[in-house]
């Protein structure tokens, strides 16, 4: 986990016109048109601004301890991370509603050439509340000449961008299934699926609920995130338990999943590991920084482990800490869902 660190910036910082505004899908419809084999959902619950998210974040010194409400606007980031990509201006074309609820999947996560974020496929779905009704041809007026092609995908107009992050080439796909939802997928195939399943009965959910992952993370929660490790991409995935020893992973082979939930007001994360194995209380100590070399002393945050029951260990650990300290815990938190940052 050593050669890997967060910027500082992430910790703060139906047919078009029939579906109404006050339609308001939740947790439960917006995971049925996820693809059944996404491994990884992070959701937020607001309201929150975009203006507040898109605002610059200020210096740091790194000691500042930051605010519940600074964290959330932070910790809003591990499932919005799309919508940080220029998309043609998309954030400012938002920002006179909020996001009522954010929900991003993923799967099939893989390094970057170099430095950067993990490459994936997944998109992030965005309820918007308050504003103007979404309009596609809006859009695509304002976006204009940094589009790069518009697709029909599933009878619905997409624009397609690409941006250059590090050496690697982020191509997404953003499009306005309903007129109050919004969705960035960073995969053509991943988009066809949800708009596929939101006009349609859709088949097996993503992540089932009988997944024992989901007693341990709490939706209402103001941000909540499920993995359930897949073993069938752990080869080339840095992400995985599975995978070989790699910056971005802590192996276990006996690993099940990870869940969590976040509470700005205590600014507590609960973070609960299962498997079967008996390495857990290291695996959650090794991603959130808090083992270090023998007879090294470093700040760290402050963390409780409890053994809920056999195969099943939660952590809480407070961000009221400087940022400075906070970083490798939320470095870590964001390797096990799949969003490692290699700089």
């Amino acid at each position: 986990m050593t050669s890997l660190r967060i910027a500082c910036g992430l910790l703060f910082f139906c047919v078009a016109g029939v579906c109404p505004a006050a339609d308001q899908p939740d947790v439960k419809e917006i995971l049925s048109w996820l693809p059944p084999d996404t491994e990884s959902v992070i959701g937020v619950n607001g309201p929150l601004a975009w203006k507040d998210l898109a605002a610059p974040s200020a210096e740091h010194s790194g000691l500042e301890v930051p605010s519940g409400d600074e964290l959330k606007l932070g910790m809003a980031g591990l499932s919005l991370g799309l919508f940080g990509l220029g998309n043609g201006g998309l954030q400012a074309f938002l920002n006179d509603g909020q996001i009522g609820l954010a929900i991003e999947g993923s799967r099939h996560f893989h390094p970057p050439k170099n430095l950067g974020g993990t490459l994936f496929e997944g998109c992030a779905i965005v309820v918007v509340n308050g504003g103007p009704p979404l309009d596609t041809d809006a859009f695509l007026h304002q976006a204009g000449g940094s589009i790069k092609r518009v697709e029909k995908i599933e009878d619905r107009s997409v624009a397609v961008f690409e941006e250059t992050q590090e050496k690697d080439l982020w191509t997404t796909f953003v499009v306005f299934p309903r007129k109050n939802v919004v969705v960035v997928a960073s995969n053509a195939e991943y988009l066809r699926t949800v708009l596929a399943r939101m006009r349609a009965a859709p088949g097996p959910r993503a992540l089932p609920e009988g997944l024992p992952e989901w007693k341990y993370a709490d939706t209402s929660a103001a941000v909540w995130g499920v993995r359930h490790y897949a073993r069938a991409d752990s080869a080339s995935d840095p992400t995985s338990p599975f995978h070989g020893k790699d910056a971005a992973n802590v192996p276990d082979k006996d690993a099940h999943g990870v869940a969590f939930q976040f509470d700005p007001a205590s600014r507590v994360v609960t973070l609960t590991y299962l498997s079967s194995g008996t390495v857990s209380r290291k695996v959650l100590e090794s991603y959130l920084g808090l083992a270090a070399p023998s007879g090294v002393s470093m700040p760290k945050v402050d963390a409780r482990f409890h053994q809920v029951m056999l195969g099943v260990m939660e952590c809480d650990f407070l961000l009221a800490a400087p940022r400075a300290i906070a970083v490798p815990a939320i470095m870590g938190l964001m390797s096990m869902f799949g969003h490692a940052v290699y700089l």
